[in-house]
């Protein structure tokens, strides 16, 4: 990105830059933003036909471990952007992904996340029926935490090839999820994306799960830019 979709942003503070239409490029953004003090970065994506008239739904995306950082651009290598880049049909919608600093902890990434989202409801006309959570690998167990620490506020979660663990299943039975990994995953063992399936759909709750034979970790982009997902993810509605 150029310097002229570069700038700083606080909290309450209106961009520098109005989204303007047109290709990747010409619609993505990013800002930094006060989180108590410290000044993480986050970057936004705004469809080309966003009508502010009109509420838009907002996907809050927690990213890999290499994305971290505060440089403001790892973000952009986030196959799940290429996804968007390479098919924005699919995605009538605002994103807004933080970027969590390394050394932050899981509480400090959740205020930033909960910053980013307030500072989209100000901003945009968004649909809060219409809010999805999704994360990749490190980031979906970041999902996850933060879906479960944060009830009756989101509509669906997606949860790709993530380190997770049954000890959120029971706060999960409320909210429709998508999973998907790899079963020749060598970086996050599969086992844990099963494990989780299992127990939240025993405590009651609703799991879409798919499992790619033979694939291994980075299949985010294969699940972000197909349709059928997609289409589930925005077919979801807080309250139906």
């Amino acid at each position: 990105m150029g310097a002229a979709i570069t700038a700083l942003l606080t909290t309450g503070c209106p961009p520098e830059v109005s989204p303007q239409p047109g290709k990747f490029a010409q619609n993505a953004y990013h800002f930094q933003i006060d989180v108590n003090g410290d000044r993480p970065w986050y970057i936004y994506y705004v469809p080309d036909d966003y009508d502010p008239s009109m509420p838009t739904p907002l996907i809050l995306y927690w990213h890999g471990l290499f994305q971290c950082g505060r440089d403001g651009y790892a973000p952009y290598t986030e196959r799940f952007v290429i996804a968007i880049k390479d098919h924005p049909e699919l995605y009538p919608c605002i994103v807004a992904m933080p970027q969590r600093p390394y050394e932050y902890s899981d509480t400090e990434g959740e205020a930033l996340c909960d910053a980013v989202f307030a500072q989209m409801k100000r901003q945009f006309n968004i649909d809060e029926d219409r809010v999805y959570v999704c994360g990749s690998s490190v980031g979906a167990q970041h999902a996850i935490k933060y879906v479960a620490h944060t009830p009756d506020i989101f509509a669906a979660l997606f949860a790709i090839s993530g380190p997770v663990n049954t000890t959120y299943a029971d706060s999960l039975t409320d909210i429709p999820i998508f999973m998907a990994h790899g079963d020749a995953d060598r970086a996050i063992n599969v086992q844990g994306s099963r494990d989780l399936v299992a127990a939240i759909r025993a405590a009651g709750g609703t799991v879409d799960y798919i499992e790619y034979p033979g694939e291994r970790h980075e299949i985010y982009y294969g699940v972000y830019s197909n349709p059928d997902y997609l289409h589930w993810l925005f077919d979801q509605r807080l309250n139906p």
